[in-house]
């Protein structure tokens, strides 16, 4: 994949899509804190909720060395997103699901978080863009942009990880419930991309 990247490799890109042969090529690192989660299972009020997120960012340093510009306003047109600062939002409509779901949230912009970091982004996000200008009109291509297809890939690893650290508990169940939910969100979505119009 990073020779995809390195060369823009656009229509490569595509067909592995179609092929369901994309590879991971971004790994996370090991020593990511996942005692935060531990730290507020039993807290998931609305309150416990915020804090957990503003704890999350503080704490996985592995993933972001040099802190994260969070914000938390009431309302956001986008949704949970970053931008092109590297500025996470988390909007309060996202305190209102589930805990699972924010994590599931808060896990998927921390992959984009991340991603950004990486010596490879400027690549990735080219890639993006000639993603969108040959293949933006496929069905459900706008979930499998480079950068949202391996934002998607990090945050299921990140799922994954939080509930083997977890253990044999009830969050653990749920994240990995979220994980399931995510995967088969991204193979819908190969599928209808692979069926041309």
């Amino acid at each position: 994949m990073i020779r995809i990247l390195a060369d823009r490799d656009v229509a490569l890109y595509a067909s592995h899509l179609s092929d369901g042969a994309v590879d991971g090529s971004f790994e996370l690192p090991q020593e990511i804190d996942f005692s935060s989660l531990v730290e507020a299972k039993c807290k998931w009020t609305l309150l416990g909720k915020v804090l957990w997120v503003k704890r999350w960012f503080r704490s996985a340093t592995a993933l972001f060395p040099k802190g994260v510009d969070l914000r938390l306003p009431l309302w956001s047109k986008y949704g949970c997103h970053m931008n092109d600062k590297g500025s996470v939002t988390i909007p309060c409509s996202a305190f209102l699901r589930r805990y699972d779901t924010v994590v599931k949230y808060v896990f998927h912009e921390s992959a984009h978080l991340y991603l950004s970091l990486s010596e490879h982004y400027e690549s990735l996000l080219a890639l993006d863009k000639l993603f969108i200008e040959r293949y933006g009109d496929r069905e459900k291509a706008i979930c499998l942009t480079p950068v949202e297809y391996f934002a998607s890939g990090l945050s299921i690893l990140l799922l994954e990880r939080a509930a083997a650290y977890l253990g044999e508990d009830v969050a653990a169940e749920r994240l990995l419930m979220q994980k399931g939910v995510e995967e088969r969100k991204l193979a819908h979505a190969i599928t209808a991309f692979g069926q041309k119009k």
